[in-house]
């Protein structure tokens, strides 16, 4: 639901329409962005009623906000979809204008609890698929209690909005298929179970 503003118990009613497709598919609302997580205190209003309903409830964050905003929604949250894009924070901060130093950390603070995480890596050709990237990524993993790895190779699909806005989009190459599965297999050599996608 993109673009319009809803009070707490609008958005809860127009998500319970839904219900049935939820309980018949096994799916639940994700929350994303943006980041939900700078709307944290809405976030807990709205998810402790569909807690209430029994709606499986998945948050996707960057990770990029204070970690109280983090703890307030733990204890309604059935899966975190936490980005990890780059490593070295030097790099973190050229591609994305901050440092990844928050993220880190309230990556290794949320694993260390009981929270269902699935770390969800964007591969990006020549930015962040190098051996030493991927390294850099899994001394990270390592310090967590992650057993949830999503390889997502990126792709360039809102450079259209970006257009329509009249923003400049800097485009990236997608990686290939075999490019990927190298990737993967490099985590595996490390004994973590990835899935490409998701």
């Amino acid at each position: 639901m993109v673009g319009k503003d809803y009070s707490v118990d609008e958005l809860v009613e127009e998500i319970l329409k839904d219900k049935i497709i939820f309980e018949e598919s096994g799916g639940g609302v994700t929350f994303s962005g943006g980041e939900p997580l700078l709307q944290s205190d809405f976030l807990v209003e709205v998810m402790g009623k569909l807690k209430k309903e029994d709606i499986h409830i998945a948050i996707d964050t960057s990770g990029y906000v204070p970690y109280d905003n983090i703890r307030k929604i733990i204890e309604y949250t059935d899966l975190f979809l936490y980005d990890l894009k780059i490593a070295d924070e030097q790099k973190h901060m050229d591609y994305t204008g901050v440092s990844n130093k928050l993220i880190i950390d309230n990556l290794i603070k949320l694993s260390k609890g009981k929270s269902n995480i699935n770390l969800r890596i964007p591969v990006i050709k020549g930015v962040n698929d190098s051996k030493r990237d991927m390294d850099e990524i899994i001394q990270i993993i390592d310090r967590t209690n992650i057993q949830s790895i999503s390889l997502l190779p990126y792709h360039n699909l809102s450079a259209h909005k970006y257009r329509k806005i009249d923003l400049a989009y800097e485009a990236f190459e997608t990686p290939e298929a075999f490019e990927m599965n190298k990737i993967m297999h490099f985590f595996e050599s490390k004994g973590y179970t990835v899935q490409i996608g998701g």
